[in-house]
């Protein structure tokens, strides 16, 4: 049979197309040359498109302006460029050929759009490269991203949108427990007695500060929290950190059996501390915790959130290797960023929320916030720390000798500019001889401020009085620890109690 030039061309460019996917197989799955690269198609990565914050997951979806039956995703970089998992999307699957390489379900279906996820990696570039098939043509589109560095990080999250609320508010929280063998069946933990939701421990906070994060590294406190749910360090790094905070929240926590029960909290924002998070480890775990990070409570038209209820889901605070509740202790060194927990991460059979068949899980916890009161406020009144902003004004020494600088004496101090709480007053002078001082650009201090306190408080000070202050001495003193009970099993994981009391038992306060 003699076959056309045409046709001849067409089957060398299969054959030369089938070849150059067997080798890009064996290294690196770069699946087309550059001559295939099509505008009909796009790869968009939430969040930034060029830079993403390392070890996350990332949702990813493939589009074209037509539709397509097969395709193939890959990914490189330098330290591999990450690795792919499978959301619910039907049409995408495993390459059976290629590793890290994703493939459609099936040839019989024609899309437009295909969603994943993408574990980017925990430093360095990547490139995201996809090739669809349309009618009998290859088109090729790659997206590269690198990873933000830590300064970065910390920029974006320190530029968060500004409260423009001049009130203050005060919040109820009710943390629920709803962790349980019904809900979360697998691999529960057979010694029920232990279950448990840590003291649950957070702070209203200025967006200069962050307690954790998705994404960034425990702290050491937050490390004891995840790993044995130990407020203790935690709290003395926020009462370090006091400068930035308004409320330091805490509540009990809930133990078996009344680990689906709730506890509540109380907290302030104003327009300075406006960000709210918390956290508690659930156990036993190696290192697991639910909670919220640098949750905004300012609404954009200058008003406080009314209520709301959030699911709280589970995160690995990076601190440990398990993966199972009760994994036996593994550091994970060094430090790994800490990450939600999925049902393909950690993407370990034994891990006891794996289940590459769902999308999700139901929530281990739910916190509800109730907006408890506002206490009205000016935006003219302003803080000890603004004022105190204002008050530092020094002198210019450059001009204080120089001729035709010279200033006459300070006037009285002004009233103090508030009838209640703190405030400021001034004084003003002037140059001996304006229009010379003018001409010659005289830069001398004319007005002097200072911080005044009217004699009497403002109404509603007392009620918000919650900024993190130092307890009076003896104020909540306590006996010293008991000895340590034995341990409540004979092999195995166990635990074991100590107990003290307050000197005085008037004091009612939560304390370890």
């Amino acid at each position: 049979t003699v076959m056309s030039a045409s046709s001849v061309h067409n089957t060398m460019r299969w054959w030369l197309l089938f070849l150059g996917l067997v080798s890009s197989c064996s290294g690196g799955c770069h699946l087309f040359p550059e001559s295939y690269l099509g505008k009909d198609i796009t790869i968009n990565v939430a969040g930034s498109p060029h830079s993403f914050v390392p070890a996350i997951t990332y949702p990813v979806w493939l589009s074209s302006t037509r539709k397509f039956n097969e395709f193939f995703i890959t990914v490189d970089g330098e330290t591999g460029g990450g690795s792919f998992q499978i959301s619910n999307d039907p049409h995408v699957s495993f390459s059976e050929d290629c590793s890290n390489t994703l493939v459609q379900t099936s040839t019989r279906q024609f899309i437009t759009v295909v969603r994943f996820l993408w574990n980017a990696p925990s430093y360095g570039c990547a490139t995201i490269s996809a090739s669809i098939r349309v009618d009998e043509n290859w088109e090729e589109t790659k997206l590269s991203l690198c990873a933000l560095e830590d300064n970065v990080i910390q920029k974006q999250t320190i530029e968060k949108t500004k409260c423009c609320a001049c009130d203050h508010a005060k919040y109820k929280i009710i943390f629920e427990g709803l962790w349980s063998n019904t809900t979360h069946p697998k691999d529960f933990p057979v010694t029920s007695q232990f279950t448990h939701f840590s003291d649950v421990i957070g702070a209203t906070h200025s967006p200069n500060f962050t307690m954790w994060e998705e994404g960034g590294y425990s702290s050491y406190g937050f490390q004891q929290l995840a790993e044995y749910g130990v407020v203790r360090e935690l709290d003395m790094e926020l009462k370090n950190s006091s400068i930035h905070l308004r409320s330091i929240v805490r509540a009990t926590g809930l133990w078996w059996p009344h680990v689906n029960s709730n506890t509540t909290a109380q907290f302030v924002v104003d327009p300075r501390h406006y960000l709210f998070s918390l956290a508690s480890m659930f156990g036993p775990s190696p290192d697991w915790v639910v909670g919220l990070s640098s949750m905004n409570m300012c609404l954009e038209d200058c008003t406080w959130l009314d209520s709301q209820v959030i699911d709280l889901y589970p995160y690995d605070a990076g601190t440990d290797e398990g993966v199972s509740y009760q994994s036996p202790k593994v550091p994970t060194t060094p430090h790994e960023r800490i990450r939600r927990i999925t049902t393909m991460y950690p993407e370990d059979p034994r891990a006891p929320f794996y289940n590459p068949t769902a999308k999700d899980f139901p929530p281990v916890a739910r916190l509800y916030i109730f907006k408890e009161k506002v206490i009205p406020k000016k935006c003219s009144d302003l803080s000890e720390k603004e004022i105190l902003e204002q008050v530092t004004i020094s002198e210019n020494t450059e001009d204080e000798g120089r001729a035709g600088c010279e200033v006459g004496p300070y006037s009285e101090w002004s009233p103090c500019s508030v009838t209640c709480g703190k405030g400021i007053r001034m004084r003003q002078r002037s140059y001996l001889d304006k229009s010379l001082a003018q001409d010659l650009k005289c830069d001398r201090q004319l007005t002097s401020r200072e911080m005044c306190v009217a004699e009497e408080s403002c109404p509603g000070d007392e009620e918000l009085d919650e900024t993190v202050k130092p307890m009076a001495p003896g104020e909540c003193d306590v006996t010293p620890w008991s000895d340590w009970s034995e341990c409540t099993v004979t092999c195995g994981i166990g635990m074991r109690f100590r107990q003290r009391t307050f000197v005085s038992l008037d004091e009612r306060v939560n304390k370890k």
